[in-house]
């Protein structure tokens, strides 16, 4: 496809809803289903940014546009999402104590992560495809099993939750990867292409939801011995 064909494909990308919270279930809908809107809006930021570009590609003028802090604006709604969602679940399963205050905390440090690291090692459209989901699966996979496991001791129910996170990941960023890989090139990519794209990204997501979870482990395993409490390995309460 030529330049001046792609430029007229821009203004056809449709603009973000008013309100922040649909606004943000749009860009989110455009990066998981409809990579040439997600393509548009990019294009919109810079005609020279691809669309799988990572957070290291953007210069200071990128991040200063509008569209761009429009973009991270919309994403801070899904703050009050994650928090609604962890302490429905936390409740539920009457969960109390640090496993309540853990419970609170980790979903947000894993939605962070994830919204980091996949933006920096894959796409920002990997990134925030990850980042929502994989906290929501987290916040209640936790509430439901009231545990961290690692190092400690890992259950059935812990090493089941962090397989779906893994799983979650790797298919999120496979499919994502490849969606915004074809975009980029305007052109439905060949099987082969389509298939390395696919398996390089699980790979890719595969790794960031370990790291993720290490992470986020590790840093709220510090906090709590720091403050006093006992190591959430195994939770108090069943």
């Amino acid at each position: 496809m030529t330049a001046s064909t792609s430029a007229e494909s821009y203004p056809l990308t449709p603009p973000l809803h008013a309100n922040r919270l649909i606004g943000s279930a749009q860009l989110l809908t455009w990066v998981l289903w409809r990579p040439p809107a997600w393509r548009g809006y990019i294009s919109r930021i810079d005609p020279a940014l691809p669309p799988d570009c990572r957070f290291g590609d953007l210069a200071r003028a990128h991040w200063r546009h509008p569209l761009m802090r429009r973009m991270l604006w919309g994403y801070a709604v899904y703050v009050p999402l994650v928090l609604l969602v962890s302490l429905l679940a936390l409740l539920l399963f009457e969960r109390t104590g640090v496993v309540f205050a853990v419970g609170m905390i980790a979903p947000l440090l894993v939605s962070l992560i994830l919204l980091v690291v996949g933006g920096a090692t894959l796409s920002i459209a990997v990134g925030l495809a990850l980042s929502v989901p994989g906290g929501l699966v987290f916040a209640i996979g936790y509430a439901l099993i009231g545990e961290l496991g690692y190092p400690s001791h890992i259950s059935v129910r812990t090493l089941m939750l962090y397989a779906l996170m893994l799983g979650l990941g790797g298919s999120i960023a496979g499919s994502v990867a490849m969606q915004t890989a074809a975009a980029s090139s305007f052109q439905v990519l060949p099987p082969r292409r389509q298939w390395n794209a696919w398996v390089s990204a699980v790979i890719a997501g595969l790794a960031i939801g370990g790291a993720v979870v290490y992470t986020t482990y590790t840093l709220l395993r510090f906090a709590i011995v720091g403050i006093g409490e006992e190591p959430i390995g195994v939770s108090p309460q069943s």
